[in-house]
């Protein structure tokens, strides 16, 4: 498996290149060093792994396959990093091919909750001392 092999070999090396030799080029593979780029903390090529994972993915194929088997994958990963706007994208793009589609719908009501709520919790800890506090220093 892919992903454990690039887990393993992750400590030892974080060159793009090195870790690129040890997958082959089939969607698998890269949506395997997306993720484990990404759960490094390295976005923009784990992006760049998870875009040409859903390419490979959507050549071979149709889009409720695609979606079913690796765009609900993609999704739940940014999810599990508070990546809520690129998760979003995904389930946006399903419920414009597909309107019925609950799945989506419900997906994107949570997401946006969980948006509001994250906003709220930075607004929380960005919000001036109350003046009381300011005016004792």
């Amino acid at each position: 498996d892919a992903c454990v092999i690039l887990r393993e070999f992750y400590p030892y090396t974080q060159d793009y290149q090195d870790l690129r030799r040890v997958i082959t080029d089939q969607w698998q593979d890269r949506l395997c060093l997306g993720f484990v780029l990404g759960e490094n903390g390295r976005w923009e090529l784990a992006q760049g792994e998870l875009s040409i994972a859903t390419k490979k993915a959507r050549a071979i194929y149709d889009y409720r396959q695609y979606f079913e088997n690796v765009g609900i994958r993609i999704a739940e990963f940014y999810l599990s990093h508070d990546r809520f706007q690129e998760a979003l994208v995904i389930y946006e793009d399903a419920l414009s091919r597909n309107p019925n589609n609950p799945y989506a719908k419900n997906k994107i009501e949570e997401i946006s909750k969980k948006m509001e709520l994250h906003m709220e919790t930075l607004s929380e800890k960005e919000a001036p001392l109350d003046a009381g506090y300011q005016r004792a220093f």
